[in-house]
């Protein structure tokens, strides 16, 4: 006589579709601690052609100075992070 074997049923992972309620203590007003990661900066637009008029060439201007004062604020705030990590370290640590 031959054997049964069982066959596995692999049933689906149930998710929600709901969204995880708001945080409700000041973990969800202000950020848990000051990161000392490297940010992700905006991606620079692309350059218009030598044949492009001067309206767009004006548009490629401002969203590259608007993006370039981004950058630069995020990087600004990530080197003062850094230092104040290091200085923190510096004397805990020794």
């Amino acid at each position: 006589m031959a054997s049964k074997k069982s066959k596995t049923v692999r049933r689906k992972k149930h998710t929600s579709t709901k969204k995880s309620k708001p945080l409700v203590h000041s973990q969800g007003i202000q950020k848990r601690y000051n990161s000392t990661k490297r940010p992700t900066l905006s991606a620079v637009p692309q350059k218009p052609k030598k044949n492009a008029t001067i309206t767009q060439k004006k548009k490629y201007l401002a969203k590259l100075d608007t993006l370039n004062s981004r950058n630069t604020k995020k990087l600004r705030e990530w080197q003062e992070n850094v230092k104040e990590a290091n200085k923190l370290d510096q004397k805990i640590f020794g």
